[in-house]
């Protein structure tokens, strides 16, 4: 089974818990669950808010939502909503590391870390510009920025 949506695009992607997590965008909201061997359709899920950026890490799917300035955690087998956690303004891009979230907000000019285990943001660094994707790996977090 193929995977569809209303809109012309997908919004992001994601791998973890031995599945693809694709995105829908603001105007087509879900969330759809795929085998990353055979693109076989596993789930969809309809989200309450216009999704942003995904990352899996510990049993849960974490989305960024820009239009509430926060993240949203799904239990990965249930795809309930298990955390709700407000971020600075303009949540963007998200990354993953072993311990932590990393959210690059747009408005605010800052990187939010949020400890999942904890669901709470711990730390924000103000980095300036506009910053809108964010990477992790190899003890670095990158974030990409437009000059403000």
């Amino acid at each position: 089974m193929r995977a569809q949506n209303d809109r012309v695009q997908f919004r992001a992607l994601a791998l973890g818990g031995g599945s693809l997590w694709v995105l829908g965008d603001a105007l087509d909201r879900r969330l759809w669950q795929l085998d990353p061997r055979t693109g076989a359709l596993l789930s969809t899920t309809q989200l309450d808010f216009p999704p942003r950026s995904i990352v899996f890490l510990a049993d849960r799917v974490w989305i960024t939502d820009p239009l509430n300035d926060q993240v949203v955690a799904l239990d990965a087998r249930t795809h309930a909503v298990r955390a709700r956690i407000h971020v600075c303004r303009g949540a963007a891009g998200i990354a993953a590391t072993v311990r932590s979230l990393w959210v690059a907000c747009s408005l605010d000019g800052a990187v939010d870390r949020i400890d999942p285990a904890r669901r709470r943001v711990v730390q924000t660094l103000h980095v300036g510009g506009r910053p809108s994707e964010a990477a992790a790996g190899a003890g670095t977090v990158w974030v990409t920025s437009d000059a403000a």
